[in-house]
């Protein structure tokens, strides 16, 4: 039997996701030896199975160097940039595809091969939003994509066939576009979709309806129009003879007029039943590096969005309510959409920025905008929605597809994490824990910041993280927290504290102060002398009003607090010269005031 390692190193090589599978042996039609193979020479070996799919040629030269004759499995859907059609004879699917085919127009030229059991596959490249694997999609025609694999050339069949490459289309041959009537094909009758009627599968003397009626499902899940001509047009730009942008784009706001919540027509992006998000798992070969190649190992800085504030990853924006996190998370994105300043500080990269502020309606959101604003142009990189799906009703992959079409997306805002995160979920630390653990991934994988507004728990504490709704979950999970608190004593004057903390920032307190008009946060400096002066300030009034020297002891009752943090107050203050020491143990006014 032949050595399948180095075909399987070249399909790693040219980026698609393999992973060995058993194969027949000593005249088996399966060498796992089960006493009865429901999948012979079909089924992984690795204990993962799937989920170890890998382009790192070192593990796939380990694989193969303790299996050498194992078959190849290539994952299909975004990892390998793969859809593939199968087609088997057995039922039928020749003759289906030849009637498909007469109707539509040619498969086009592309990867193909004669499976082992003398069926076809058909690769193609994967369009960037869901293609869920399905069987019988027609008589005898499947579709391997998001989440399936398919087995590959040299491999063998349980029979002893062997799947073959057609002459001139093995992988040096481009993929080719999905043709919108196999697209079509592909989604029509999921039942995982809306529940509506499966849309014609010739679209291309029908591409209005196609696109109105994946813009009604689109409008159905909470999408403004926004977004919805950006799903559109990525359709539309894989048919041969598109829409112009203008015709898609009076698709997109015309649909966008309707109410929302009323699905029509087949959804693209198949987010699939609620279900609770899984991390793909890599199978576990010990591979340890030294000290001396770690150093040596070229790895980029990580990101910085708002620089020392808010790296790339999954960041909590935390507080009391109605103390101005809205505001402050709002204020964020209208500064990187602009190319301004945070805070009337911080310079920020101009890149687009998505809100979705789920507590909001349209009215409120225009309301706020205006008054932060103040007369200025409306930023256009800046997109907001008040709608949607959690993230057990598919709000990650939603999302994952929206910034897909937005490459130059910097940061994201859910407003709150409550409408996000799925009703009901585990109040424990392992619930909270997996309820951020899909978007910490996804920002790691687009190098954008995802801000998480939520709020402090009732039950107050000293110490601020601990304040964090819910458990340690949250705050673990997270690779940012920021806690916005206001000073003791200062309520109703527009001051505040920020704390930020993370695993890549220092940790640090800013003293902020609000426009209550405009709603706009300022940086004022460090908090830590931002308080002292709060607490000096109350002590020079308290003795200019007593008009005569007083002891520490009583100018600790009167504003009640402790002795010794008092007497530490008037020594600096003293030092300062905001205050006088008149020996003693006593402290006046400063002369003259």
């Amino acid at each position: 039997m032949r050595n399948n390692l180095p075909e399987a190193l070249d399909f790693a090589a040219r980026g698609y996701a393999v992973f060995p599978i058993h194969s027949p042996s000593a005249g088996k039609p399966c060498d796992c030896n089960a006493a009865k193979c429901d999948s012979p020479a079909k089924h992984p070996r690795t204990l993962h199975g799937l989920a170890d799919a890998t382009t790192d040629e070192g593990k796939v030269a380990r694989w193969w160097d303790m299996w050498p004759h194992a078959n190849i499995g290539v994952a299909t859907g975004p990892d390998s940039n793969l859809v593939v059609l199968d087609i088997d004879p057995r039922h039928g699917g020749d003759t289906e595809l030849d009637r498909l085919v007469a109707e539509n127009e040619q498969i086009p030229f592309g990867p193909s091969y004669e499976t082992g059991s003398g069926g076809s596959h058909y690769w193609f490249r994967h369009p960037g939003f869901k293609i869920t694997s399905r069987n019988s999609i027609g008589p005898g025609i499947d579709v391997k994509g998001d989440g399936g694999y398919v087995i590959v050339p040299p491999s063998v069949h349980s029979t002893g066939g062997s799947y073959v490459w057609y002459e001139d289309c093995d992988l040096t041959t481009e993929l080719p576009e999905i043709p919108p009537w196999i697209m079509e094909l592909m989604q029509a009758g999921d039942k995982r979709h809306s529940g509506a009627a499966p849309i014609a599968v010739d679209v291309v003397t029908d591409r209005n309806n196609t696109l109105a009626s994946l813009a009604g499902t689109l409008r159905g899940r909470g999408m403004g129009e926004s977004a919805i001509f950006k799903m559109l047009m990525a359709l539309n730009e894989t048919w041969s003879n598109p829409l112009g942008a203008t015709e898609v784009g009076k698709i997109a706001a015309s649909i966008s007029r309707y109410e929302e919540g009323k699905p029509a027509g087949a959804l693209i992006i198949d987010i699939g039943e609620a279900r609770a998000r899984k991390k793909k798992k890599d199978v576990y070969i010990p591979q340890p590096y030294n000290a001396v190649e770690l150093l040596g190992r070229d790895i980029p800085d990580v990101r910085q969005i708002i620089q020392d504030l808010l790296p790339e990853g999954a960041a909590v924006l935390a507080g009391k309510p109605k103390l101005g996190k809205s505001f402050m998370a709002l204020s964020f994105g209208i500064a990187i959409a602009q190319g301004g300043l945070v805070m009337g500080e911080i310079g920020v990269d101009e890149g687009e920025v998505l809100i979705l502020a789920l507590e909001d309606n349209e009215r409120r959101l225009k309301k706020r905008l205006l008054g932060m604003l103040d007369g200025e142009p409306a930023p256009a990189r800046l997109y907001m929605e008040t709608r949607w799906p959690r993230e057990d009703e598919g709000g990650v992959d939603v999302l994952d597809a929206w910034l897909g079409l937005h490459p130059d997306c910097q940061l994201v805002v859910i407003d709150t994490l409550a409408k996000f995160r799925p009703r009901g979920v585990d109040a424990k630390y392992a619930g909270d824990y997996a309820a951020i653990e899909g978007l910490q991934e996804l920002a790691g994988r687009h190098g954008i910041a995802i801000l998480l507004v939520t709020h402090y728990r009732k039950a107050f504490s000293d110490d601020w993280l601990d304040n964090v709704t819910g458990t340690l979950g949250i705050a673990g999970a997270a690779d940012t927290i920021l806690g916005l608190e206001r000073p003791r004593g200062t309520t109703g004057q527009g001051t505040a504290i920020l704390h930020a903390t993370g695993r890549d920032i220092h940790e640090k307190d800013y003293a902020l102060k609000m426009d209550n008009l405009k709603g706009q946060w300022t940086l004022l400096g460090d908090a830590g002398e931002f308080v002292l002066g709060l607490e000096t300030a109350k002590i020079v009034t308290l003795l200019v009003e007593n008009a005569a020297p007083m002891k520490v002891n009583e100018i600790a009752s009167r504003l009640g607090k402790k002795r010794a943090a008092t007497s530490n107050l008037c020594v600096r203050a003293a030092g300062a010269g905001a205050i006088e020491n008149v020996g003693g143990g006593m402290y006046g006014p400063k002369r003259g005031e």
